[in-house]
């Protein structure tokens, strides 16, 4: 029997120069209630890298709450690394 499938959706980009693992664990402590990850775009190398931020939508974020989650997490995102320290994180909305 094969499960259902899940229903991920990409909520907005991040580019960082954190070491990714920063940025997951900044992700566990924000938003413990889902589960969010970083799913890295192709061909952004170096010392910046570009993420979409990442959820399977459920019964705590059903779809029509999409916006209000990726702006809790990309305000706590650039809050956690902030823009004038290193790892800086800027976030590019859907």
């Amino acid at each position: 029997m094969d499960a259902a499938p899940k229903n991920i959706v990409t909520l907005g980009t991040i580019i960082s120069s954190a070491p990714r693992e920063a940025l997951m664990a900044a992700l566990g402590q924000l938003r413990p209630q889902f589960e969010a990850s970083l799913e890295e775009i192709a061909g952004s190398g170096g010392v910046e890298k570009s993420y979409r931020v990442v959820v399977e939508l459920n019964d705590e974020i059903p779809a029509p709450r999409q916006v209000s989650h990726w702006l809790s997490l990309k305000s706590a995102l650039m809050a956690r690394f902030p823009a004038d320290k290193p790892g800086a994180v800027t976030a590019i909305d859907p």
